[in-house]
């Protein structure tokens, strides 16, 4: 098991509520919070800034070949281009909660959720996602996938995992894996398919440490997926030649992945391994 430092609860921090974010220091580091998106936007060590874009709650993943026969009813819901909806916002003590909704562009939201932002004394923050996916009912079939998705200031950075490895693994394709610690960077993730898809990903984690400063930890499993490039990239290119690299290092921390299954020549996924769309999700993480 994953040693976790022992956190104080309660930790006094510092946090100022501006007029479209949230400032919060504590420890070293500055946590930016974007009240409109209830994301976070900005997390700087000292004064260097680890995060290159803001964190999102994504459901897509780059399709693969196996997702021949559902990826059309995926864009049809325009799940790859969803958006969070704040309504409200409390602090209470060092927990920032936002009240939000997941939904697809001009589409009924498929989620209604709560985000809370914990923070602690020794720099650490925990972010807890509770929520209820269908509770109206607004897609047709499973998630690709369910997380937050962002990137860091750093090309190619190198990172050590403790979950499956060292083999990308999916939650119905991971026998060939085995559980321990090892190490990696977003480069040696690449799996070079014919038709550039969704790669890289690892199941079963309990820790992910970036060279260039983030670590996330959980007292339960996450998946996640580290890459050189983004999702839209990887999701468009029809050949090889066709892939370009932002320069950025591609991270997903993810509460579950759907399988890969084998719909380009047999059955679609399992249902056991799927995503559903419906039901409850509680996931927690902690950012250091």
């Amino acid at each position: 098991d994953v040693k976790l430092k022992k956190i104080k609860t309660g930790a006094k921090v510092k946090i100022e509520d501006g007029e479209n974010k949230i400032v919060v220091k504590t420890g070293d580091k500055e946590y930016t919070i974007n009240k409109v998106r209830g994301v976070v936007s900005s997390i700087k060590k000292g004064k260097k800034e680890l995060l290159a874009n803001d964190m999102a709650l994504t459901v897509f993943r780059a399709t693969t070949d196996n997702d021949r026969n559902i990826r059309h009813t995926w864009y049809d819901n325009k799940i790859d281009h969803v958006h969070q909806k704040t309504y409200s916002y409390k602090i209470t003590g060092n927990k920032i909660v936002f009240n939000c909704t997941l939904a697809a562009v001009s589409r009924v939201p498929f989620m209604d959720h709560t985000l809370t932002y914990e923070f602690f004394e020794d720099g650490m923050m925990k972010i807890s996602l509770s929520g209820e996916i269908g509770k109206r009912p607004a897609l047709k079939e499973c998630l690709p996938r369910l997380g937050f998705e962002f990137a860091v200031n750093a090309e190619n950075d190198k990172f050590t995992y403790f979950g499956y490895g060292p083999y990308e693994n999916y939650a119905d394709l991971k026998n060939h894996t085995t559980f321990g610690e090892y190490e990696s960077c977003a480069s040696d993730e690449y799996v070079p398919y014919i038709r550039p898809q969704e790669h890289g990903n690892h199941t079963g984690a309990k820790k992910l440490s970036l060279a260039s400063g983030l670590t996330f930890m959980t007292d339960g499993v996450f998946e996640f997926n580290v890459s050189e490039y983004d999702t839209v990239t990887l999701n468009r290119a029809e050949h090889i030649d066709a892939l370009r690299k932002n320069g950025l290092t591609n991270v997903r921390i993810d509460y579950k992945v759907g399988g890969i299954g084998s719909g380009s020549c047999g059955p679609y996924t399992f249902g056991q391994y799927r995503l559903p769309n419906y039901g409850k999700v509680d996931f927690e993480f902690f950012v250091k």
